[in-house]
């Protein structure tokens, strides 16, 4: 069971409840005060190196096996809707070739991996309709395998895709009605995944979602109102907040029921490593003696480049290396901190930026979908297996 106190960071609300996650995206990585050479011993030796994904961004088989409609496979297809048009229909083809990337997963060295469950291939129509065999077999192919590599599952119930079956319903997460909805999806996760799964997170960036859905209006269901944007629907003031309110119910409930019947927290947006540090630092002071695990954090360049220009991705490692000493410190001043999970394992379809935003520590070339480890990987590897020798790439 999960200890009663595990603090998962990725749940972030406004300033309430939920989980960090530190994403660089164009900003250049700044230096650090204090110059330490990175090294795998300054980690204990049951630290938790991963990497990160979510359903949609690399599943694809929109609509194999069972499957529902999500509510980003109706908005992907809207044109107009993302850059380029491009969708999440194939995206890493994750859904045919995950033993392909378990094995990427060993090779790496990590001893965990975060992924999300698609709730509607779950539960393709919520709860209105039936569990989905084959969807249930998919997950527990993945979590079988992954475990038989010694790789521990961080598994994430909602990570922006919901079955649009209940957005047509009743409007998804503005209605009170998700509330049951989201419990009933949650119970049906601990029952069929939860002798094996022991690390659970609710709901990812419920702040990021929000604001994009239904503040600005970019993420579907693209509700909003002047001067945030200009949606069909939408009231930009309250909207957010009674969505966060749905989602903030939700994830207590899902709490609740997972202590009462089965048996995660505070997410922050920081961009520099030495406010990961100071963070880190004040969540140890708030929440003494409480597992911390950083569930995502990645570096995605300014620039998209193609090709092998794109495998020898320095900043990057330069990102994760800045970060980890940030952690190292942190964890040296007494922060409970036992796992870091770098995002993303590979390239991905990006939401509403499509493939052009590249945090992988894999590329994938869409044409063939084939998976090339950038220097990056080589490094988190190499990073991961050496507990003496510094970093040197």
């Amino acid at each position: 069971m999960v200890q009663p106190k595990t603090l998962l960071i990725s749940f972030l609300f406004l300033s309430l409840l939920v989980f960090i996650e530190s994403k660089h995206d164009n900003h250049e990585v700044k230096e650090e005060e204090e110059e330490i050479v990175l090294k795998r011993s300054m980690f204990p030796n049951d630290f938790i190196f991963g990497v990160a994904t979510s359903a949609y961004q690399v599943e694809g088989a929109y609509l194999e096996d069972g499957k529902g409609l999500s509510n980003w496979d109706v908005f992907t297809h809207v044109p107009g809707n993302t850059e380029g048009g491009e969708n999440g229909d194939v995206a890493d083809d994750h859904y045919h070739r995950y033993m392909e990337d378990i094995d990427k997963l060993e090779y790496l060295g990590v001893n965990a991996y975060r992924l999300s469950i698609s709730w509607s291939r779950i539960l393709p129509r919520g709860r209105f309709g039936d569990v989905n065999p084959k969807g249930v077999l998919f997950y527990n192919n993945i979590i079988d395998n992954m475990l038989l590599k010694g790789i521990e599952p961080f598994v994430t119930m909602h990570h922006f895709d919901i079955p649009q079956e209940l957005e047509d319903r009743y409007g998804g997460w503005l209605d009170p009605q998700m509330q049951e909805d989201f419990v009933h999806f949650a119970k049906i996760c601990f029952e069929k995944f939860g002798d094996r799964v022991k690390k659970w997170i609710t709901i990812n960036e419920p702040n990021i979602y929000t604001m994009f859905a239904f503040m600005e209006g970019t993420y579907p269901p693209m509700r909003c109102s002047i001067p945030f944007g200009n949606c069909s629907a939408g009231n930009s003031d309250l909207e957010p907040l009674i969505a966060a309110h749905n989602m903030l119910i939700s994830h207590a409930k899902a709490v609740k029921l997972y202590r009462q019947q089965f048996q995660t927290g505070i997410p922050v947006f920081h961009v520099v490593s030495y406010g990961m540090e100071k963070l880190l630092n004040n969540l140890s002071i708030r929440y003494p003696n409480t597992s911390i695990y950083i569930t995502e954090n990645g570096y995605s360049p300014p620039n998209y480049k193609e090709g092998s220009e794109m495998l020898q991705d320095f900043k990057r490692i330069e990102y994760h290396k800045a970060y980890l000493v940030a952690v190292a410190k942190a964890m040296r001043k007494g922060a409970k901190v036992e796992g870091y999970f770098a995002w993303s394992f590979m390239d991905n379809y990006e939401w509403g930026q499509g493939y052009k935003v590249t945090f992988g520590l894999y590329y994938v070339d869409r044409n063939t979908m084939k998976r090339t480890p950038r220097l990056s990987a080589r490094w988190y590897k190499d990073f991961i297996a050496n507990t003496e020798k510094s970093s040197t790439y």
